[in-house]
């Protein structure tokens, strides 16, 4: 895990190597270990590196081929690198080091830009080909590695965090009022999109090419997931497939010359990760859950984790949630570069935090939800179509108004693949647009915070409705908190943190399932999972009730009480009320709602969120 930045000037004036060490200072919170940059002429590469595989000065980055024509800055892991490396070595190539790292700079020697379709992992990278004058950047095909890019006046910045491009004093930067409405949409901002009109976010599943005699393209997708082919497996197949799979995934992920633990909430997900890495380790498993206690209640995922830690005989270490964390709001937006609007966001930094004090990775059971199906939404989505199957002729193709109430209404009346756009444009109208001045009100108006999610849905034309909520879901509408928020909680702390079940192995095989094996019935969310984990798992974990991640930690009773006077002071600050974003008098009014409800609570949080990146950025 590291941070990589670069330049090329298609102008052909020189890199400023300043620059490039400008670079390596502000990501130095992704790679600790070490640094290094590289320049030749019109075009310079950086990285911060945290060292992971292959300990040694051969890993320092960036790295380059034999002869120096191909020059790499990389992020991310690669495991399937020894079996690529292998098959490499079997062609003649030859290596001076034990890196994943070096394994791309010659499989992209041997295949070009269909290096990517070998790559098992999470990475973000660039390589520069002096053969063809030509960068070339891409990213895994998850996300799970951020990179930012930039074109202005012919040269070509990216890097792996925002706050790296905007760090150079050449470059501008112009703020994107429209994207602070899909902050309040889906509490982060989707990609292609950033905070800033002129920075782009390369998407998932992308790469760029950038060479000064060519015309700059669209990224361009190499990966995506075919929704209409299933798998004619039984459900017992299915599960044997299911355990194969995750074993290998997680046993890629175990891969390490560091210290390694996982986390450990005590939930289905986290506690199958475990179990299926204390089947494959040798040495006891070091844990670790975050919750809250004091002197009258005990966070209720403490019994779990500790239930299943005693279960694996794992090291485990219990964190409580600091109070406190909340002071550190500016620095961890200026962490995400942008507005990240989740109260978990708070607890996940801390835990990151803790953790790096005792390893140097982390596995989690993140994006089992999204691939299996394990939100409530999704049962409510699948009783709306049992309702309007019941009325048929009810919808139709032309339904363009989702902002009137009531919501279901709405949803009757319109196709199913808009369904997901419909309910984010109708709670951005009803809920988040009170909040701002009638100017941005009346842009905000303009836009439909929606389109992007039917859009994707359409283009992918899934099989059924579950998959097509689900796709979009992971790589869109909960994209940032199940990768980036991750990446950026972990990396802020020097600690890298794999996913296993964000393997793109794991993920097409979720996909090709029929939707009956993954939300069965009304009830049953996750149900191959559920019916993988019997196998290995404390039957009480496999029967207990879904609990959201961090239900246990009182953010909303902190935020009207012990946070009252840092959150106002945050919002009703003179520079705030002089951007005239927000309707100040409104949010007041919010704020002094006697029992207020969740959901707004939900909205004053983004408009702290908000108002805590604004104070460090404009």
């Amino acid at each position: 895990m590291c941070g990589i930045a670069g330049i090329y000037d298609m102008t052909g004036r020189p890199v400023d190597t300043e620059d490039l060490k400008r670079f390596t200072t502000l990501l130095k919170h992704r790679g600790p270990d070490d640094n290094g940059i590289w320049a030749q002429g019109n075009v310079g590469l950086a990285h911060t590196r945290l060292s992971i595989i292959d300990l040694s000065v051969k890993g320092h980055q960036p790295m380059t081929n034999e002869d120096g024509s191909i020059w790499i800055t990389y992020n991310g892991e690669v495991y399937n690198y020894l079996p690529l490396r292998a098959e490499l070595e079997a062609k003649g190539h030859r290596f001076q080091s034990d890196t994943d790292t070096e394994v791309i700079v010659h499989l992209y020697e041997e295949w070009g830009l269909a290096c990517l379709d070998f790559l098992r992992g999470m990475f973000a990278f660039a390589i520069w080909d002096a053969n063809k004058n030509q960068l070339f950047i891409a990213r895994d095909r998850i996300g799970k590695k951020p990179l930012f890019y930039t074109v202005q006046n012919n040269v070509v910045v990216f890097a792996s965090e925002l706050k790296a491009i905007t760090g150079l004093s050449w470059i501008k930067r112009q703020f994107d009022l429209e994207a602070l409405a899909y902050i309040f949409a889906y509490d982060h901002i989707p990609w292609p999109r950033s905070i800033f009109s002129n920075i782009k976010k390369l998407p998932p599943s992308s790469y760029l090419l950038f060479s000064a005699e060519k015309t700059i393209e669209p990224p361009r997708r190499y990966w995506s997931i075919d929704l209409q082919k299933k798998t004619t497996l039984s459900e017992s197949e299915a599960v044997e497939e299911l355990l194969q799979l995750m074993d290998q995934s997680v046993a890629m992920r175990l891969q390490s010359d560091v210290p390694v633990g996982m986390f450990l909430s005590g939930g289905l997900d986290s506690s199958f990760i475990v179990g299926l890495a204390n089947r494959l380790v040798k040495e006891p498993i070091r844990t670790f859950s975050i919750g809250y206690a004091d002197e009258r209640k005990t966070d209720p995922e403490y019994s779990f984790s500790r239930m299943v830690a005693g279960h694996f005989n794992t090291i485990h270490k219990e964190i409580i949630f600091d109070k406190n964390v909340i002071e550190a709001m500016p620095a961890l937006m200026d962490y995400y570069d942008e507005p990240f609007c989740i109260p978990n966001a708070l607890a996940h930094y801390q835990l990151c935090r803790d953790v790096r004090k005792d390893v140097t990775v982390a596995l989690t059971g993140d994006g089992a939800d999204e691939i299996f199906a394990g939100y409530d939404v999704y049962k409510k989505f699948k009783m709306l179509q049992t309702v309007r199957a019941a009325i048929p002729g009810r919808h139709s193709d032309n339904h363009r108004d989702c902002t009137q109430k009531p919501l279901w209404m709405n949803l009757l009346a319109s196709p199913d693949h808009k369904w997901r756009g419909c309910a984010k444009q109708y709670a951005f109208v009803q809920r988040s647009l009170p909040l701002f001045e009638i100017p941005v009100r009346d842009l905000f108006e303009k836009i439909n915070v929606g389109d992007i999610l039917t859009n994707f849905y359409a283009e992918n034309r899934p099989a059924s409705f579950l998959d097509g909520i689900l796709y979009t879901d992971l790589l869109i509408n909960y994209a940032w908190s199940t990768t980036i928020g991750t990446d950026i909680s972990g990396m802020s702390n020097s600690l890298e943190v794999r996913s296993p079940f964000l393997d793109h192995h794991v993920v097409e095989f979720a996909f090709s399932l029929p939707a009956d094996m993954k939300l069965r019935g009304f009830s049953k969310e996750k149900h191959i999972l559920y019916a993988a984990g019997r196998s290995f798992l404390p039957r009480a974990v496999v029967e207990r009730k879904k609990m959201s991640y961090g239900s246990g930690i009182p953010y909303q009773k902190f935020f009207f009480g012990e946070w009252s006077a840092f959150v106002k002071d945050m919002i009703f600050d003179r520079k705030i009320e002089g951007l005239h974003i927000f309707s100040l008098p409104q949010i007041e009014k919010l704020i002094a709602e006697p029992n207020c409800s969740n959901e707004s609570f939900r909205l004053l949080w983004k408009v702290f969120c908000a108002c805590a990146w604004m104070h460090g950025h404009l």
